[in-house]
Parts: structure tokens; sequence; C-alpha cells
């Protein structure tokens, strides 16, 4: 057999206003078995006073071992990033969610969108 590994990213979005909502978008099911590199989030709109964090889930199940390790998008900023998870596999067929755990103060963000990505192995030949 031959492997190949490429990489597979799983999306969630928030459009407008954002506030703390486990949840904030459609769950995803893991069409195959994964391997979590890192964890991105993007707004439109930077929050103010305070940082936008982002957990992601697998089977209701926080993939970071801290808040402190999760997507974090400062205040003033529009891009952020997490921390290696400690979870780092997902197997087909688990149900991933992502949740806002904290907004911007003054102004909380917008337009959110947050991903994982993931290495997919792929195995070709008999």
């Amino acid at each position: 057999h031959k492997y190949t590994k490429v990489w597979t990213t799983l999306s969630f979005a928030q459009v407008g206003g954002l506030t703390v909502t486990s949840n904030f978008a459609p769950a995803l099911v893991a069409p195959c078995s994964l391997e979590i590199d890192k964890a991105y989030g993007y707004v439109k709109t930077a929050p103010v006073g305070g940082t936008v964090i982002v957990d992601f889930k697998v089977n209701d199940v926080s993939i970071f071992s801290s808040q402190a390790d999760m997507v974090q998008i400062p205040s003033g900023s529009n891009a952020g990033e997490s921390a290696t998870p400690a979870i780092t596999t997902i197997v087909k067929n688990q149900v991933v969610t992502a949740d806002i755990v904290s907004v911007g103060i003054t102004t909380a963000g917008e337009d959110l969108t947050a991903h994982l990505r993931c290495l997919q192995t792929l195995v070709e030949g008999p």
C-alpha cells in the first residue's frame, strides 16, 4: 500500500455579532479518521476589550487541556490560533462541534470563521 497524507479542514462559521455560545454552528460528523494539527480563527470585525476564545469538541469533550490552549483572537486583532491540542485524533463518525467561550467587552467581534486543520491519510493500492 502507498500512504499519502493530505490536509483537511473542518470549518465553522458565525455570521454577525458574537456572543458566548455552545455549538455556535451546526455539528460536523467526521467522514474518516483525522489527525488534528491546530485550530485557527478569523473575525471580520476585531474584538475590543477582550479576547475571542473558541473551543473545539469531539463527542462533547474539549480537544484542549485548558482555556489558554484554545483559539485566541486578541483584542484589536482579526486572527488567532490555538496551541497544540491535547486530543489529536478524530475517529470516523465522531461529532465535532465548536463553542465561543469568550468575546470582546467593548466590541464583541463579528463574523467568525473557525477551523480545525487536520491530516487525512489516503491509502492507495491493494
